[in-house]
């Protein structure tokens, strides 16, 4: 459901999809990259519950970080209550927004991603 809203409603906002930031590391895959502001928006999305996920958007925000890149990031999470709490921890210390729901990142998200652009 993600990718239908970025490709079809956010159209206007060029994305690329699967994005890597780092070329040697293309284990840290980015699902959208938006390059139209002063700086790349890297969006993320997270299936509820999925820790796995989880733990590699923040390897991947911590690692591009680490490299100097500048960017925001943002993570729509399908559910993000039914997180464990370390893991909710973790990605809030290492991105800069999150949508709680899907429903949060329809309403406000291409305003959001606009933001953080520029």
């Amino acid at each position: 459901m993600l990718n239908e809203f970025v490709t079809a409603d956010m159209s206007k906002l060029q994305s690329a999809k699967a994005i890597s930031p780092i070329q040697s590391r293309d284990e840290l895959e980015v699902d959208y990259g938006f390059s139209f502001g002063r700086v790349p928006v890297y969006l993320f999305g997270a299936k509820g519950g999925d820790t796995s996920k989880i733990r590699l958007i923040t390897i991947a925000c911590l690692e591009f970080q680490k490299k100097g890149l500048a960017f925001r990031s943002a993570v729509v999470h399908q559910d993000f209550a039914v997180l464990p709490k370390r893991d909710c921890k973790i990605v809030t210390s290492a991105v800069d927004k999150q949508f709680t729901l899907l429903e949060d990142f329809r309403e406000h998200g291409p305003d959001t991603i606009q933001r953080l652009a520029a």
